[in-house]
């Protein structure tokens, strides 16, 4: 899995990225429908009246990636709940939750697999999941450069469980 390439080369390493991991597989039939919402967004993104460098995009059908390079426009507060209304009206319009923050996801055998937090443990135990089973650690990533090299680590990398 190429991560270096979900951003555009010419964003700086420092550039402020968003995840939103949805607690369903976005349905085939309703990516095109929020990738044309989620670009309209970015393309009319604005931080104190003047346009934002911006980029978005949905990745394995569980994900939406949202970026800003700051380099031309830093984002403010209002610019970054323009962002979260965008997400919530997606929710919305397509009975999708990217606020649930107990699913844990993995990247198995070319294959997502996710799991509830309550279930890290036992799931463990019945090797459905390993200590190096790469997991998507969405809560660590703010900037370009750590979406590259922190987003996708082993499990026991995370600081979900102690060894």
């Amino acid at each position: 899995m190429e991560i270096e390439n979900i951003l555009p080369n010419n964003f700086s390493n420092e550039s402020k990225v968003w995840i939103f991991q949805s607690k369903q597989i976005i349905p085939d039939d309703n990516i095109d429908k929020i990738e044309t919402i989620i670009q309209d967004f970015v393309k009319n993104w604005q931080s104190h009246q003047f346009p934002v460098k911006g980029f978005a995009s949905i990745f394995l059908k569980k994900f939406i990636i949202f970026a800003a390079d700051e380099n031309l426009n830093t984002v403010g507060g209002c610019s970054t709940d323009g962002l979260f209304r965008c997400l919530q009206s997606i929710e919305q319009s397509f009975n999708l939750n990217f606020f649930d923050r107990q699913q844990l996801c993995f990247y198995m055998n070319g294959e997502l697999n996710c799991i509830q937090f309550t279930d890290l443990n036992i799931a463990l135990e019945k090797k459905i999941i390993f200590l190096d089973s790469l997991y998507f650690n969405n809560a660590t990533v703010t900037t370009k450069n750590q979406l590259v090299h922190k987003w996708l680590v082993p499990l026991f990398q995370s600081g979900l469980i102690k060894i």
